[in-house]
């Protein structure tokens, strides 16, 4: 399935999809594009004649939501980065060149 590649909204974004949706595909989004909840029916039908059970077991929804919270959490996060980086580089590249020169008295 290639819906992302037909979908007009991704278009010109840099998540646009594969190129070349086959003809599938395009059926399939033509029919249900902006339809939603036909979608959801129809899935819901082919999945229970798959399964061979009821639609009505495969419809079944708990709509019991629960209550959204919220926690504090404490982090670590490392600052400085950039200059512990470039210090370590450049020891490194004091180091390459030293060896360059056949200096190995710091041995």
């Amino acid at each position: 399935m290639n819906f992302t590649s037909l979908d007009p909204e991704r278009q010109g974004k840099s998540n646009k999809g594969k190129s070349g949706a086959g003809t599938g595909d395009k059926i399939i989004w033509n029919e249900y594009f902006n339809q939603w909840s036909n979608l959801a029916n129809d899935s819901a039908v082919i999945l229970s004649k798959i399964e061979q059970k009821p639609i009505e077991q495969i419809i079944e929804a708990d709509l019991t939501f629960v209550e959204g919270k919220e926690k504090e959490r404490l982090i670590k996060v490392r600052i400085n980065q950039r200059d512990f980086r470039q210090r370590i580089l450049a020891s490194y590249n004091e180091t390459k060149r030293s060896f360059s020169r056949g200096d190995w008295a710091f041995f």
